[in-house]
């Protein structure tokens, strides 16, 4: 819950919205069904903070609303004028809308909401893009994988290893300080898989293929290091998650690998593990290298795409221009299924290997 919340709603009202906020807040939502799956802590967190900012935003504004259940359009089209007036970006208040949206569904409003161009006069000033049009991969900035994994490893053994890791499989960092390495190898009739079970977006679990040598040291390395560890996590002995997090980061900002000092960031692995996913499954560069418009088909592109997403541990397959950039309405991914059934049973159907 917002602080200006607890200052400027009465404890009548916040308690109301905080029934309201506990008895939805924990499913998955989508605009054609709420999906019976529990959706992440960050994402519970941050739907209700920015639920109780909203009315504590509409009360300073001159809109004391006596219950939660009294909102109306107008209530919504004050905030996104709000929204506008403080210069948010377009992410924010698509982010913010979308949370309001999903809180209209809870007090039993679901078409209370218009389209979010419906709320503005320029539309197009809120429009966002996912299409990374900047290579965030380190080596595309002049960043050097192997010199900073080397660096990092005389800071910290276990801090060069989680580096290598999400370089060598495109795991997010909580992903690889999760991870437990033992019971993370997967080795069956069609070879080895990284199973991705902890620290997931989602708690969506995934597998990613374990098909070079530099993949398998790097999990040899980790299964050396865990060995040590009790909990057999990556993470450091005697720390929680969040202290965890705390300590990479730090130790990030000590190595100097920041946007401000280096241009990249953690997520920049991510980035490059992507784009080579991309390169060795379509046989071309992806769009943000220069891709191979003219050259590639329509078909090898939307599958190449799909396929890199998953391994990502992205639903939407349409994700991959975020990491990968993307050619325009020509080659545009659309809902397509990589028609590979490891997605779903990776002890029982064969990789496609590159």
């Amino acid at each position: 819950m917002s602080s200006l919340a607890n200052k400027v709603l009465t404890s009548s009202f916040r308690a109301e919205l905080g029934r309201i906020v506990d008895a939805h807040n924990d499913k998955v939502y989508s605009k054609q069904k709420v999906v019976v799956r529990d959706c992440s802590r960050k994402t519970r967190e941050d739907r209700k903070n920015e639920i109780f900012r909203a009315f504590a935003d509409l009360r300073q504004m001159g809109f004391p609303l006596q219950s939660p259940l009294n909102f109306k359009n107008r209530h919504l089209q004050e905030l996104t004028s709000f929204w506008q007036a403080k210069k948010l970006s377009p992410r924010t208040i698509n982010t913010r809308f979308s949370i309001i949206t999903v809180f209209c569904t809870w007090i039993g409003k679901p078409n209370l909401p218009g389209k979010i161009e419906d709320y503005f006069a320029h539309p197009e000033t809120i429009k966002r893009t996912s299409i990374c049009r900047i290579n965030k991969a380190w080596e595309a900035n002049g960043v050097s994988i192997a010199a900073e994994i080397q660096e990092a490893i005389k800071l910290d053994e276990r801090f060069g290893l989680l580096l290598a890791l999400q370089h060598h499989f495109g795991l997010r960092v909580r992903e690889s300080i999760e991870m437990r390495p033992l019971s993370a190898i997967s080795e069956t009739r069609i070879g080895a898989h990284l199973l991705v079970l902890e620290g997931t977006k989602g708690g969506r679990p995934r597998v990613v293929p374990i098909l070079t040598a530099e993949q398998q040291q790097t999990l040899e390395w980790a299964l050396s290091v865990t060995q040590k560890s009790r909990s057999m996590r990556l993470r450091w002995p005697g720390n929680t998650w969040k202290q965890a997090q705390r300590r990479f980061y730090h130790l990030m900002q000590k190595m100097g690998v920041t946007k401000a000092d280096k241009g990249v960031t953690a997520h920049g692995l991510r980035h490059g593990y992507a784009q080579i996913s991309y390169r060795k499954a379509s046989g071309f560069p992806s769009p943000i290298e220069g891709g191979a418009q003219g050259k590639i088909d329509p078909a090898t592109h939307r599958w190449a795409s799909s396929y890199v997403s998953q391994l990502l541990g992205h639903i939407r397959p349409d994700v991959f221009p975020t990491y990968g950039g993307g050619y325009g309405h020509s080659l545009r991914v659309h809902k397509i299924t990589v028609t590979n059934a490891l997605f779903q049973n990776p002890l029982t159907t064969k990789m496609p290997i590159y």
